[in-house]
């Protein structure tokens, strides 16, 4: 490839912003909203290495899928997308994702959204909908490893209802009409049926009836310091639960890393940890003095710095952007292993 044309080393990826309701005006279209681990996949011929959204090479993790894009013989290609497993329904896990990395990488799939770089040649100034019909031509080959994510546009807030009801994990909302910009903003919305985060281990409760651990001591970085969010202690096999305290041992530390109130019943009962980990978690809403209320662990995640963790809030969307302006044209979304047109 000419100099000009060799793809950067890394491109932080564009990241969607925690919305509180649908944005329904023209412009927007509406994807599915993945539970995986968001991946940039870099692809020239036979060469195709997968980075995390923060650039760890991750390649040798994801079973069949480098070598299902290396079939494509793309060329000078940086493509946008989410590493997930997908159940017969058409559900992404992250829970089954945890699973199959440890069981190396065996029914994992690459859904695909974003074409930033094809033919050596940059394609980020081009609107979303255009790099979005370039991308499906390229996945036009059926591979069971490799999906593209089809869109929707109009009807946005039905799609949401729609989704929830059949347990999926929500929608993403983007701009069509707008070039891919690095980092988080406010073209890319994400609205979720159900509200799931990740949070930093601050520690350990023990168990009173021989398990390795009570729960897990969450917690956020907020005003300068490591908060207190609460503790988890559903959502665990017996498996996981022992995995876990393997992986405490080493960090275990005699003082709290926490700033701020923590209940003096955590006190007393807490395994202090070094603040490395980090967890996914799901739970019902965050109570007024910010305790993730109702939780149940998810799953360990690697793919993020746990200085990042901060209390997720939505922004909301104004009434001029939820505004029902339906657009003329009609994409279904095509869920989980469907044909490809």
């Amino acid at each position: 490839m000419p100099q000009e044309h060799r793809l950067p080393p890394f491109v932080e990826p564009q990241l969607a912003t925690l919305a509180d309701a649908v944005p329904t005006a023209a412009g927007w279209i509406y994807e599915l909203k993945f539970d995986g681990y968001r991946t940039l996949v870099r692809a020239d011929g036979k060469a195709v290495r997968c980075f995390t959204r923060t650039g760890l090479d991750w390649t040798d993790r994801y079973g069949a899928v480098p070598k299902a894009i290396a079939a494509l013989r793309l060329r000078g290609t940086l493509l946008d997308g989410e590493m997930v497993v997908i159940d017969p329904e058409g559900h992404t896990s992250f829970a089954a994702l945890q699973e199959a990395l440890k069981q190396g990488g065996a029914g994992i799939a690459f859904c695909a959204f974003d074409l930033l770089f094809h033919d050596g040649k940059d394609l980020r100034a081009l609107p979303l909908v255009e790099r979005k019909t370039r991308l499906e031509r390229l996945l036009a080959r059926p591979d069971p490893s490799l999906i593209y994510s089809a869109h929707l546009e109009g009807r946005g807030d039905e799609l949401l209802r729609s989704l929830c009801r059949r347990k999926f994990e929500g929608l993403i909302a983007k701009r069509g009409d707008r070039p891919y910009r690095s980092g988080r903003g406010t073209e890319w919305l994400k609205v979720k049926c159900s509200q799931e985060q990740e949070f930093v281990v601050a520690g350990f409760t023990r168990s009173d009836a021989k398990l390795p651990f009570a729960s897990l001591v969450l917690a956020v970085h907020e005003n300068g310091g490591l908060r207190y969010a609460g503790h988890v202690g559903t959502g665990f096999n017996t498996a996981e639960r022992r995995r876990l305290r393997r992986l405490f041992e080493p960090l275990e530390r005699p003082t709290t890393p926490l700033a701020g109130v923590v209940p003096a019943d955590v006190r007393r009962r807490a395994t202090w940890l070094e603040p490395q980990l980090l967890v996914q978690v799901a739970f019902t809403e965050f109570t007024p003095d910010g305790m993730a209320r109702h939780p149940s662990y998810r799953g360990i995640r690697e793919d993020k710095p746990p200085a990042d963790v901060r209390r997720e809030m939505p922004v909301k969307v104004s009434a001029a952007r939820v505004t029902s302006a339906i657009a003329k044209r009609r994409i279904e979304p095509k869920h989980g292993r469907s044909k490809r047109s």
